[in-house]
């Protein structure tokens, strides 16, 4: 699994300038991508956000009104 993200992180470092990395660091919610030190940071940092996104519990809709 580690050498899979690790792999994703290579393939976006490669196919991404910093800049458009930055962004995608923001849409995913890293706060202040500009302060991680390489691009190599900024992609596992993505990766681990996507992966953190999928275990957050989601609101149901099935709250009782009193």
């Amino acid at each position: 699994m580690l050498k899979i993200d690790e792999e994703k992180a290579q393939k976006m470092v490669y196919d991404n300038t910093r800049k458009e990395l930055n962004e995608m660091a923001r849409e995913e919610g890293v706060k202040e991508p500009e302060e991680l030190p390489r691009k190599m940071s900024v992609a596992k940092e993505i990766l681990r956000a996507r992966k953190v996104k999928k275990f957050v519990k989601k609101p149901t809709g099935l709250y009782i009104d009193e």
